[in-house]
């Protein structure tokens, strides 16, 4: 083992940052584990009816590990929350990007691609859901994320300079409305419609809430 050799400088050295980048490293996936852990526990059983003994024995840890980490079973879901919200952050840029020239074939390939990224987070999405039912503070933090996406989109539609502020803000929380519902139905019920009908339906509803061609 390395001693100190009493120099304050020794204390950022190779052997200093190694470590400290171990440590770190073992940290960040402990963490992932207890949130993989709850989304699998919370898909099984329920929020409601997990608890932080099911999380940590799913997760391989104790509970002291995982007071380490989070302090709450809600303090866990908001950190999937902050997740799913990296996880969709390049979609509603790019949403935002395409409101301000929207264009119908632009407008699909979106739809199709943010349904793909939806599939493969589901469970967590719906361990989300049903969090926010129940934890305040869950609800608050998912609504403030559903505004951002509002206030987003509502951005790029006013910077075409087709619709003011009001007439933006209105499109935009009409269909990001409407695709939030069908996830939330999606992630509790499953999938029971075929996808890209699916996919053509929405293109044809929020092309004409854009105001867009019937045709490409």
């Amino acid at each position: 083992m390395e001693e100190s050799s009493g120099d304050p400088a020794s204390d950022t050295g190779p052997g200093t940052r190694r470590r400290t980048g171990v440590r770190e490293l073992h940290r960040q996936l402990t963490r992932q584990r207890l949130l993989d852990a709850a989304v699998d526990c919370f898909t099984a059983s329920g929020y409601v009816a997990t608890t932080i003994e099911h999380i940590t024995a799913t997760a391989g840890t104790t509970r002291a590990t995982f007071y380490r980490h989070f302090a709450t079973k809600a303090e866990v879901v908001i950190e999937i929350l902050r997740v799913l919200g990296e996880d969709f952050e390049s979609a509603f840029v790019a949403l935002a990007e395409i409101a301000e020239a929207p264009e119908r074939g632009a407008v699909r390939q979106w739809l199709g691609a943010t349904l793909d990224t939806w599939d493969k987070t589901r469970k967590a999405s719906s361990a989300v859901a049903e969090a926010a039912a129940v934890e305040p503070t869950v609800q608050a933090h998912r609504s403030a994320a559903f505004e951002r996406d509002i206030a987003n989109l509502a951005d790029g539609l006013q910077r075409s300079g087709r619709w003011g502020p009001d007439a933006a803000r209105v499109r935009a929380v009409v269909l990001m409305s409407q695709l939030e519902q069908l996830f939330v139905r999606w992630s509790t019920q499953g999938w029971d419609v075929d996808r890209a009908s699916v996919v053509e339906v929405l293109t044809a509803m929020w092309s004409a809430a854009l105001d867009l061609p019937e045709t490409d």
